[in-house]
């Protein structure tokens, strides 16, 4: 009998899983995973493991490493800041070409998603979902796909960053302040004015993101030396 919905793949699965295990931070950076271990966790075979280890490697969430294997991808300060970099002009040419397509009903939606935003203001990762809505909502009003697809990726491989700085501070940006002038912009159908919003918003906080990296990064390399000298002393 036909239930009119197709089950996901095995390689749907393994991806989606890791995808979600990595961006959620329950996979942290630089963790090394194993094929094996995650097929008998969700209950497929290795294959389907190792394509879905591919299409991450691929897309910048995994890191294939020699005498390592598989690695969560982690990002230097400066990555993270080279990531906002090229993010901003090309969120900033698909906000210029949406103006094009920015009809009163695209208009009223996106305010729908931007009051969805507000609305999750205190719960961080909602937060982010409903923000990477709004901007996938606005990428796609240019009728670009692979534009579309770019910028969706790089705002993945930032994502595990940007939940820990959300988590660590609650604000994580003038609430609405830089999508309100983002919407002005593209509802006076000003593509100049549009461009220069979306990249500006863009890079907000790119510098605070990779600050508080870095010292997260420094935190974890003086708790790791500290467990280093206790096995040392151990050893004496």
């Amino acid at each position: 009998m036909d239930t009119g919905a197709q089950r996901p793949t095995a390689h749907q699965l393994a991806y989606e899983f890791l995808r979600d295990r990595i961006l959620s931070g329950h996979y942290k950076p630089g963790v090394r995973l194993r094929a094996e271990h995650i097929a008998a966790e969700i209950g497929v075979s290795r294959m389907p493991v190792r394509e879905a280890v591919l299409q991450l490697d691929a897309e910048g969430l995994l890191t294939t490493l020699p005498n390592r294997g598989v690695v969560v991808s982690r990002l230097t300060p400066e990555e993270v800041v080279e990531l906002f970099e090229i993010r901003a002009p090309l969120e900033g040419l698909a906000t210029r070409l949406a103006v094009e397509h920015a009809t009163e009903e695209a208009l009223l939606d996106l305010d729908h998603c931007l009051a969805r935003m507000r609305l999750a203001e205190g719960d961080h990762l909602l937060w982010i979902d409903r923000h990477d809505e709004l901007h996938d909502r606005i990428c796609r009003l240019s009728h670009r796909d692979r534009l579309c697809q770019l910028a969706r990726q790089l705002r993945m491989q930032i994502q595990p960053y940007l939940r820990l700085f959300t988590s660590a501070h609650h604000s994580p940006e003038l609430t609405g302040f830089g999508h309100d002038v983002i919407l002005a912009a593209l509802r006076a159908r000003d593509a100049d004015r549009a461009e220069a919003a979306m990249r500006e918003h863009v890079m907000a906080n790119a510098q605070e993101i990779a600050s508080f990296v870095r010292e997260e990064q420094r935190l974890e390399g003086r708790i790791a030396g500290g467990r280093g000298a206790r096995r040392a002393r151990r050893f004496e």
